[in-house]
């Protein structure tokens, strides 16, 4: 097994124990949404400045075009330090192997 094998393989169980760990939450926060539901505890009416989902959406597009834009950044960073092979480059490299036969 390669290194990008066994990457995927990790990044697979990660994200398998995020999912889980996940619905183990939203299943604890439904208990006990549900049982401060049924105890009829009054509270006061006040509207959100933003609802609640369309807040996550935002957040979400957002941190989406944070991760495109630093993507973008780095591998701008990575072709300036590691820059893809011309076939000028490429050539001479021939060239020189060739030579030094």
């Amino acid at each position: 097994m390669n290194i990008t094998e066994q990457l995927t393989k990790v990044e697979d169980r990660f994200f398998e124990g995020l999912e889980d760990l996940q619905t183990q939450l939203i299943e604890a926060n439904t208990k006990v949404a549900d049982r401060i539901h049924e105890m009829e505890i009054p509270a006061p009416e006040i509207e959100p400045v933003i609802a609640p989902a369309d807040a996550v959406a935002r957040y979400y597009d957002f941190a989406g075009k944070l991760m495109e834009t630093n993507r973008k950044f780095v591998e701008q960073i990575v072709s300036v330090w590691y820059p893809a092979p011309t076939a000028k480059k490429t050539a001479a490299k021939k060239t020189a192997a060739k030579a030094s036969k």
